[in-house]
């Protein structure tokens, strides 16, 4: 652990709980018995700072990763934690994040768990990913607490328990909320293999596009399979329908996004708002765009969607690309076409996809 300054000796850090985040390590060395160097007040005020910055900055990367100008790189420094250790210990491993008002999605095993060893639960940095819906140590969906606020979600977490598949809208509403894709052990297979594979490309400088020999860059194919999620997230507005994933898996319209945005502001708008459920539902057709899954997990998959009445146009690839195609004006298509250049294997690759999409 690297200190710009010797923390004093009046008071000793709390060893973070493996995939920690930032914020929740503070606040737990704020209410240790130990003397700490923050207090609860320093941390409420530190959220209220993020929240108005929030409001005027929509690219802000929220308390969780923001170490480098916020008001939390001064409460590391409280700690003597400059900005490269705050980076090292609590940084993010991936780019596809969630809005900072939307990471109240959480575990809630995890969350038992750590109130039986530790007394106070931890946050984890991968709860604020877009793409985890479910908790890999668990095998359980995440679940969403749409009545909280940063400083207290966790414990709001431990007493709210298990609420998993959450859809946004009225609760209560004369309309039946219904969430389609049920819970069963294929859901989980099918979407924890996709996540999986993301989590890895994260850490691959190259790798093997699935089912071939084909090796391309990591990053460049995490682009892409950034970019086709958020394809399948986008927005519901007063002109277009929302992503596929979205429009397919609930018996309910998504909710309207009723401001004005353009397309890349949209793209980002639909998966970084998207619950557990919706992302769950992208995750699974991600798999299939990109050949994740083997014949006894095709079957699976096709059986998901029968069993519970959702019909598909036809499953094939083109198809898929051709539904996507709903979410967007015809005048987009040009930016988008642009936005999906890449190389030629990843381009051959989604072929099938691309030629319904973009065509």
């Amino acid at each position: 652990m690297k200190y710009s300054n010797p923390p004093q000796e009046s008071f000793s850090l709390l060893t973070p709980v493996f995939d920690e985040s930032f914020p929740s390590w503070i606040l737990r060395c704020a209410l240790s018995p130990s003397p700490a160097p923050v207090t609860e007040y320093d941390f409420y005020e530190w959220e209220a700072v993020a929240v108005n910055k929030s409001l005027l900055d929509h690219d802000l990367l929220g308390m969780e990763f923001d170490f480098f100008d916020s008001y939390g790189a001064s409460v590391g420094a409280s700690f003597g934690l400059d900005t490269e250790a705050l980076n090292d210990l609590f940084g993010p491993s991936t780019e596809l994040l969630l809005a900072p008002s939307h990471r109240f999605a959480y575990c809630h095993l995890c969350i038992l768990n750590d109130v039986k060893l530790k007394r106070f639960p931890a946050w984890r940095k991968s709860w604020c990913y877009s793409h985890h819906a479910y908790c890999q140590k668990h095998m359980c969906a995440l679940s969403y607490n749409n009545n909280t606020v940063a400083a207290t979600k966790q414990w709001d977490a431990f007493t709210e328990g298990d609420l998993r598949d959450f859809l946004p809208g009225r609760r209560r509403s004369y309309i039946k909320r219904s969430y389609r894709i049920n819970a069963n052990y294929s859901r989980y297979w099918l979407t924890i293999k996709v996540q999986y594979w993301i989590d890895q490309l994260s850490y691959l400088d190259n790798c093997f596009l699935p089912g071939t020999q084909m090796l391309v860059e990591s990053k460049e194919l995490l682009r892409v399979v950034g970019l086709i999620f958020k394809v399948l997230l986008m927005p519901r507005t007063f002109i277009c329908s929302a992503g596929w994933a979205r429009e397919i898996c609930t018996n309910i319209p998504s909710v309207l996004l009723k401001n004005s945005l353009g397309l890349k502001d949209r793209l980002e708008y639909g998966v970084a708002h998207a619950v557990p459920y919706e992302r769950m539902s992208g995750l699974l057709f991600l798999g299939r765009i990109f050949k994740l899954y083997n014949k006894a997990e095709l079957c699976c998959w096709d059986k998901l969607y029968t069993e519970d009445d959702i019909e598909l146009p036809r499953n094939d690839l083109k198809n898929i690309g051709i539904n996507c195609k709903s979410a967007f004006l015809n005048t987009e298509q040009t930016e988008l076409r642009n936005m999906l250049v890449t190389s030629s294997e990843i381009h051959e690759f989604l072929s099938e996809f691309f030629h319904g999409f973009l065509s």
